[in-house]
């Protein structure tokens, strides 16, 4: 187990091998939450998985499924291809 040191600036680096392993970079975004001896340190998700998050809690609260989701693109795909090919056919 790696041991750093609080630095004067009261920043705490973190070793090299484990940025790398986690995939965290400079600017990388995280939270940090107080425990009675200590800190965990997570990840802050990026905003597409928070979005996507909301999102299915927006589903949940409105009774929405998924499959009612994919029903629909599916309805507006064929729609689509319909639509492209009557103008292919008349040319437009």
């Amino acid at each position: 187990m790696p041991v750093v040191a609080i630095q004067p600036n009261k920043q705490v680096p973190i070793p090299s091998q484990m940025l790398e392993k986690l995939g965290w970079g400079v600017g990388k975004a995280v939270y940090l939450y107080p425990l009675e001896n200590g800190i965990t340190i997570r990840s802050k998700p990026s905003p597409a998985l928070e979005a996507a998050r909301e999102f299915e809690g927006i589903m949940r609260e409105e009774g929405v499924e998924l499959r009612d989701l994919l029903d629909g693109l599916e309805y507006q795909r064929e729609r689509k291809h319909h639509e492209r090919t009557a103008q292919e056919k008349t040319g437009g």
